[in-house]
């Protein structure tokens, strides 16, 4: 009776464990040329936090005001210094906690991969993400750039994979364990090697 009951214990804590939730925050900024509200940016999260939650219990949330990144930086990513010039600007203390600059346009993330993005999260050192004030689907982007934070990279053959390397689409919010796994784990839990070559897309 005794073994009985340990056992069921043992499955209790770990169901309360696979099932807790988990919160991490975003320190978000935006460049001074675009127009983004606070209260856009707490509905973009709330959205992407519903979304994640269908197949993974992750939050995420705003820390802090929304700040104004320096006139100084572009607004405008057209190359590799461009693109760490903002990355580098409102960095956050705490390693966990991931900053988010808007701005314009993203004409450059990674050479060779293309000259048009909604997000760009490379190079992870910088524990920033930025994405484009009017891509689509923000609450898929952000979530998305997220989960290369935590060491995701793209994923192959699912069209409607969070982790796709195509154009995300409303139907992209398939999430596998694993890659739920990466999530709680949150920024820098997963050291999952780059897929080589790199994924791309073929839809």
């Amino acid at each position: 009776m005794q073994i009985i009951a340990i056992i069921w214990l043992g499955l209790l804590i770990g169901i309360t464990s696979a099932s807790a939730q988990v919160t991490y925050s975003l320190k978000v900024s935006r460049h001074p040329s675009v127009s983004f509200s606070q209260k856009r940016v707490d509905r973009i999260l709330a959205d992407a936090s519903k979304m994640l939650q269908q197949a993974c219990n992750v939050t995420l949330q705003r820390v802090g005001p929304l700040h104004v990144l320096s006139s100084n930086v572009p607004a405008i990513i057209k190359n590799q210094t461009d693109r760490d010039a903002v990355h580098a600007q409102n960095p956050d203390p705490d390693p966990k906690v991931i900053s988010v600059k808007i701005v314009k346009k993203i004409k450059f993330c990674r050479p060779q991969q293309g000259n048009s993005f909604v997000g760009c999260s490379w190079p992870h050192r910088f524990h920033s993400i930025i994405v484009v004030a009017n891509g689509k689907f923000p609450q898929l982007v952000w979530p998305h750039e997220f989960g290369h934070q935590t060491g995701l990279w793209h994923r192959q053959g699912q069209k409607d994979a969070l982790m796709s390397p195509c154009p995300l689409k409303a139907t992209n919010v398939q999430i596998t364990q694993s890659e739920c796994q990466c999530l709680m784990a949150g920024p820098g839990g997963c050291q999952t090697p780059e897929p080589k070559p790199p994924v791309s897309c073929n839809p």
